[in-house]
């Protein structure tokens, strides 16, 4: 459009706006026009975000974030890549060793130990004296002779493990102080925190040692996902627009004669004279001067 500026006749030509912000606008023969979308958008107007998880595209259980012009995957434990593609099994050869049962996490292995047998792959042995000269003082400690000479050095047994801290009892027995997140009698035992199902409105637990992470669903936050953060309340979007709410913002599907964030400004800038259409893509308006 044109408009005259208010102190003289002369105009300046502005954009339209009617692709608004994530569009380009090509003029049409008998005063029609097209929006050429940006990448990740689309509709008559460009103010749709496309789903680009409508395809379901992670494989093996993984959950689809929506991203504009992309998505990402959040892969369940054992898998990896773009795509959660990749099987990564970390027990496969399996490393544990002397009978022990492999269990697969999502960056790394575990081995549940034989009662004899300890460390990360199982391969030291739990009691280390099974061999003379080697003297048990008590559950918790042994002697061992140095390399060098007869003498002896008193040694802890690591009867409970990287986790745990052993305390003798009478008659020989022992009982394994574990730290906190771990249990079972060698302290090998991560405890599962998400047991409880400690996640609110349909968030997805994830257990660490010694605690969880709550990944909140799209609308709500919080350390337990309880906090409803509906950004559309109260209502941002003017002129009868629909609220759509986001994990981070809000979309406004704007009616057909407004658009902007909010739907705040008119679609038509010509709708008062002296503005002046000169094709769908372009109006004339006066300056400020």
């Amino acid at each position: 459009v044109t408009n005259p500026t208010e102190s003289n006749s002369s105009v300046v030509l502005v954009p339209s706006g009617v692709c608004g912000e994530h569009g380009r606008c090509y003029s049409l023969a008998g005063g029609g026009f097209r929006c050429s979308c940006e990448p990740g958008y689309t509709g008559r107007d460009c103010h749709t975000d496309i789903d680009d998880c409508s395809s379901s595209p992670c494989l093996n259980g993984g959950e689809c974030v929506d991203q504009v012009n992309g998505f990402r995957c959040i892969c369940p434990v054992g898998f990896a890549g773009d795509l959660c593609e990749v099987d990564h099994d970390h027990c496969n050869p399996n490393p544990c060793e002397n009978g022990a049962n492999c269990f697969n996490t999502q960056q790394d292995y575990y081995c549940h130990c034989p009662e004899d047998w300890q460390g990360k792959n199982c391969s030291s042995p739990r009691n280390q004296c099974n061999n003379p000269p080697c003297q048990v003082i008590d559950s918790c400690s042994v002697t061992n002779p140095t390399e060098s000479n007869s003498s002896v050095v008193l040694v802890p047994s690591g009867v409970c493990g990287e986790h745990g801290r052993c305390y003798s009892l009478a008659g020989g027995g022992f009982r394994c102080s574990c730290e906190p997140g771990y249990t079972g009698r060698d302290c090998h035992t991560d405890i599962d925190d998400c047991s409880s199902s400690p996640c609110l409105n349909g968030g997805e637990c994830v257990d660490q040692v010694n605690g969880f992470r709550c990944i909140c669903p799209v609308g709500f936050a919080g350390d337990l996902c309880e906090v409803d953060h509906d950004h559309c309340n109260p209502n941002p979007c003017e002129n009868g627009a629909n609220c759509f709410n986001t994990q981070q913002d809000y979309y406004c599907h704007c009616p057909e004669d407004w658009q902007g964030k909010n739907c705040s400004s008119p679609r038509n800038q010509c709708n008062n004279p002296p503005c002046q259409v000169i094709d769908s893509c372009s109006v004339t308006n006066p300056t400020e001067s």
